[in-house]
């Protein structure tokens, strides 16, 4: 071995102090997070049927999943950092905003489907909470305390000619010094008055059948509590809150027509007059519950036909009556059997059970 190989420099060591391990080794790049991809496009169909009512509670549980799976990927993305936020945050963001919005339309509908039949609810019952509570009894009430009705004078004074009233043994034509028109003007009461029959009562008692063209309604139970509300997926829950359950029998007492039944809670737009309702002795009405957004109460039937000498039976539901009642007033519409008018049974207090 020569002088030249021996003195050649040593290799450079490989625990160099100097080298910075980071300038090799760098993090991996993160990659997308199909969760998150997953949860966007949930959250993207959500928003865009939201808007559409009734169709849009579709959106209610794709937006519920899609928020499951954007907190999974975040967290996931949080705890790792494998995967990029980006994507996860964003649909959790606009699975909320889905979620909220499909939440506030269809409370809307619902609300304005309430006040279709009656227009002017919604300004009852700001006079109501103006009221601060008390329930209007009489026509004052509703007018207010400094509403005076007009006199007789003051109509007379705007009537083009003078009042077509029978006169009096004296039928002098005469006036006072204002220019109106004297008492003597008025109808005298007659001397001999024939009693007058009192009317009949335009409704019959829950313990009586109501029997029209061929048609017989009877009452079967009335009570308040919770009731069994059968689901789409015909699980049978129980109502959080107490109502008032109502269940009718019709009877067809023809012998040769057959005739259609559609349930007297009404269809799903339908307007006061042609669904059933109930209203107290203070002139309280009452709200229907009909469960649709999560299936129907049980004993409900929405349509059947009513064959001779068959029957059917219905269950109504209402809001709960305030404690004070007398009575209830159970108007139903007979055209949800083919038939023209409404009948009213009436419910005592002590007739409801428990």
């Amino acid at each position: 071995m020569t002088d030249e190989q021996i003195t050649q420099d040593p290799p450079a060591s490989i625990d160099d102090d100097s080298a910075d391990y980071d300038d090799y080794y760098e993090d991996p790049p993160r990659r997308t997070s199909g969760l998150g991809i997953a949860a966007l496009i949930l959250g993207i169909i959500s928003l865009a049927i939201c808007w559409i009512p009734f169709l849009g509670a579709i959106g209610v549980p794709l937006s519920i999943v899609g928020l499951i799976l954007s907190l999974i990927a975040v967290i996931y993305s949080a705890t790792t950092k494998r995967t990029d936020p980006g994507i996860p945050i964003a649909a959790l963001v606009i699975c909320a905003v889905a979620l909220a919005a499909v939440i506030h339309v269809n409370r809307a509908v619902l609300k304005t489907m309430e006040n279709f039949g009656n227009p002017h609810r919604a300004q009852a019952r700001e006079k109501l909470l103006a009221r601060d509570g008390k329930q209007p009894r009489t026509i004052q009430d509703w007018l207010g305390d400094d509403y005076e009705p007009p006199s007789l004078k003051s109509i007379a004074e705007r009537m083009p000619g003078p009042i077509p009233l029978r006169p009096t043994s004296k039928p002098s034509i005469a006036s006072d010094d204002e220019g109106g028109y004297t008492d003597s003007y008025l109808p005298q009461p007659s001397q001999n008055p024939t009693p007058s029959k009192p009317p009949a009562p335009n409704w019959t008692s829950s313990t009586e059948p109501i029997v029209r063209d061929g048609l017989e309604l009877r009452i079967l139970t009335v009570r308040t509590g919770k009731v069994k509300v059968e689901t789409f997926m015909k699980e049978v829950k129980t109502s959080t809150d107490p109502v008032i359950q109502i269940e009718i029998q019709l009877r067809n007492l023809s012998t040769t027509n057959k005739l259609r039944y559609r349930t007297m809670d009404g269809d799903a737009f339908a307007w006061s007059g042609s669904a059933a309702n109930i209203e107290d002795n203070f002139g309280n009405k009452y709200l229907r519950i009909s469960f649709d957004t999560i299936g129907k109460p049980v004993g409900r039937t929405r349509e059947a036909s009513i064959y001779p000498g068959k029957s059917v039976r219905d269950v109504l539901i209402f809001e709960p009556p305030v404690d004070s009642i007398e009575y209830l007033s159970l108007s139903l519409p007979l055209d949800r059997v083919g038939k023209k008018g409404r009948v009213v049974f009436r419910v005592l207090k002590n007739q409801i059970r428990q």
